[in-house]
């Protein structure tokens, strides 16, 4: 997936995928989590030690290693961080 061109849905449902299979566990979960709720969010990037840096007056950048992606919004960028580990672990199998 090319998670530059990639919209907030996208996003939403290819962590959702991960998280919770590709048939979400309920209903209620589709519709509640969400990347862009630091309560959702924080949990994969603290178990994931993905780091959020502050540079430029803004929080444009989420790391792992060597997977770093830079956008406005700091849990976006997390999430995508997110996606490429998890991709990159796919490609190991």
């Amino acid at each position: 997936m090319n998670y530059e061109k990639a919209g907030d849905f996208e996003i939403n449902s290819a962590v959702k995928d991960i998280l919770f299979g590709e048939h979400w566990i309920t209903e209620s979960v589709l519709c509640k989590w969400d990347f862009n709720n630091p309560a959702d969010a924080w949990p994969i990037i603290v178990e994931n030690k993905i780091n959020i840096d502050f540079q430029y007056g803004s929080w444009p950048t989420a790391e792992y290693s060597e997977y770093i992606y830079t956008d406005e919004n700091p849990l976006r960028a997390a999430m995508i961080v997110f996606l490429m580990m998890q991709d990159h672990k796919e490609m190991d199998k």
